[in-house]
């Protein structure tokens, strides 16, 4: 498939910040059509603005993110770094985690701009990066019901592990996420 010149993949900058909370908000609620709209909307731009900045701050450069633009405009941004603490709060998966060394913690475009190849763009982006920091295996959380981003990673190479299931918690709902394993 051949992107338009006008598609740039970049490391993100301080100032994307509130153009990476827009593509969330858009993003979510395209990608999310199985889950209710009243949990969706306690996902609040504010909320994720809050917590992109906090991120942001981390200094220790465990999670980079790389943005996508379409004519100078971000379309898009891809979460990815060293495995998340947080996957290591539920004592039953640390055994099976221990295996990964770096996590895709978020993948989301702009609704307009789905379907065109540009997360598959920014999905090899970071695979190369994780590979390169030697960050390999990896893995990622995506929701079980969320059959374009599956699909995505299952044509990566990407694998189900199978005694790995997790809720995530939207609104006042649980709703189920599968991990997928990738390796170099």
């Amino acid at each position: 498939m051949t992107i338009s010149n006008a598609y740039k993949l970049r490391a993100m900058q301080e100032e994307d910040i509130p153009s990476l909370a827009q593509v969330h908000s858009l993003g979510r609620t395209s990608y999310f059509d199985f889950v209710k709209q009243s949990d969706l909307e306690q996902i609040s731009y504010n909320s994720y603005l809050n917590s992109r900045q906090k991120l942001s701050a981390d200094k220790d450069n465990k999670v980079m993110t790389l943005v996508a633009t379409f004519n100078d405009q971000v379309i898009g941004f891809c979460d990815y770094g060293f495995l998340s603490e947080d996957n290591f709060k539920r004592a039953d998966y640390i055994e099976t985690l221990k295996v990964f060394k770096g996590e895709l913690i978020n993948l989301f475009l702009h609704p307009d701009h789905q379907g065109n190849g540009v997360g598959g763009q920014l999905f090899d982006e970071a695979r190369r990066v994780l590979n390169e920091r030697q960050l390999m295996p990896f893995m990622l959380w995506t929701l079980r019901e969320n059959k374009r981003a599956r699909t995505l990673y299952e044509k990566k190479g990407g694998v189900v592990v199978k005694d790995l299931e997790l809720p995530v918690q939207f609104g006042q709902n649980e709703y189920p996420q599968v991990a997928y394993r990738f390796d170099g």
